[in-house]
């Protein structure tokens, strides 16, 4: 039988790790229910993403987020709904109904559960606002490595890095 999901405390995952493991999920944890609304659904591998899932993460004092990374097994099987080649190319959100959101429409949705940043959710959420937002979000997602790098070794172990 599978253990619940439990938010840890705000101690780091291990001395390696700049992560702090309470919006975090680590590979070994199995989870049958989560325990806040959205999941956030990031590529660990990219350092931009990662340092902005680290920064939500600080920010989310509600803890309104859980913050998975994509490469986890685990993440992909808990999340069907979410394909995890299409997972590789954006960021993925799922709601507290099982909604999916990706790209510029996910940001949107992450930004307006934290306090600080809703002035920003506002601003997405105006009409119009994600035809424009999306192709920006698409051109950085699909440049991310080239412009930040890896955080798993200077060369990429699969396609998703090149």
């Amino acid at each position: 039988m599978a253990e619940s999901y439990e938010r840890p405390s705000n101690k780091p995952v291990n001395a390696n790790s700049p992560l702090y493991a309470r919006p975090f999920v680590n590979a070994s944890i199995i989870f049958s229910t989560m325990n806040t609304p959205y999941a956030v659904l990031y590529d660990g591998r990219c350092r931009l993403c990662r340092s902005q899932a680290e920064l939500i993460a600080r920010w989310d004092r509600e803890q309104r987020l859980d913050i998975l990374d994509l490469n986890d097994p685990q993440v992909a099987r808990h999340f069907p709904q979410v394909r995890p080649e299409a997972a590789r190319e954006a960021l993925h959100v799922v709601g507290p109904q099982g909604q999916v959101y990706r790209g510029a429409e996910a940001v949107r949705e992450v930004v307006l559960q934290v306090p600080r940043l809703k002035p920003l959710g506002a601003l997405l959420s105006l009409p119009g606002a994600l035809s424009l937002a999306n192709p920006v979000y698409d051109w950085l997602a699909r440049n991310r490595y080239a412009l930040f790098g890896s955080t798993s070794s200077p060369t990429c172990d699969d396609e998703a890095c090149r």
